[in-house]
């Protein structure tokens, strides 16, 4: 979707933004981090943002944020491997998040998986909100 335009990214989270017990990866926050430090990437405008935040509340989405250390997360991405994110990276992203994330009106669920395995991750995200 990064090569998507504006109008067909808007489109396409506006269509995600009404379905039901649904867990998008992926989704506006990160939009706006990686659009704000990739040249290639499109991003939604604010006032697309807004709207789409409203349909959120409206079916009460929870964000569930996920994060961890930068090294933990060069770690990971040196393990998985990653055709887009370099390490180098890393903390810029870290930090965009946070600023998106104080900004946003959906409310967040915060996770540090710094000591957690991705099988852990899901038991403890399924027994908070399953």
């Amino acid at each position: 979707m990064s090569k998507s335009s504006n109008e067909e990214l808007f489109n396409r989270f506006a269509s995600m933004s009404t379905l039901q017990d649904m867990i998008i990866d992926r989704y506006i926050y990160s939009n706006l981090v990686y659009a704000s430090l990739y040249e290639d990437y499109s991003i939604i405008s604010t006032p697309q943002k807004l709207d789409l935040e409203d349909r959120l509340l409206k079916n009460q989405a929870l964000i569930v944020y996920l994060y961890s250390d930068v090294e933990v997360l060069k770690d990971r991405l040196n393990k998985r491997g990653d055709e887009y994110v370099h390490e180098d990276r890393l903390e810029s992203i870290n930090d965009k998040y946070t600023h998106v994330l104080k900004k946003s009106h959906v409310p967040i669920l915060y996770i540090n998986t710094e000591l957690m395995t991705s099988e852990q991750i899901s038991q403890y995200i399924y027994r908070l909100i399953g």
